[in-house]
């Protein structure tokens, strides 16, 4: 998890994993749920990669609603 913090803290991921988490919401969902499986099966210590997951997921969820229309 310590390399993916370092990673995740760089220019590269910022400009290449971001700008492509934003494209395909939906294959991000995909890759943290295949994530949650491996490693529940595995009974790895999970609680990062649990709150990895609820994140992704947040983040979908927000990327999946439709844009809410102006007021008039």
């Amino acid at each position: 998890m310590l390399g993916w913090r370092l990673f995740l803290d760089t220019n590269l991921a910022v400009i290449g994993a971001q700008a492509h988490a934003n494209a395909a919401p939906d294959e991000v969902k995909e890759r943290a749920d295949e994530l949650r499986v491996i490693t529940r099966r595995a009974r790895l210590p999970r609680r990062a990669s649990d709150i990895l997951s609820g994140e992704v997921d947040n983040q979908f969820e927000r990327a999946s609603r439709p844009p809410h229309e102006p007021r008039s």
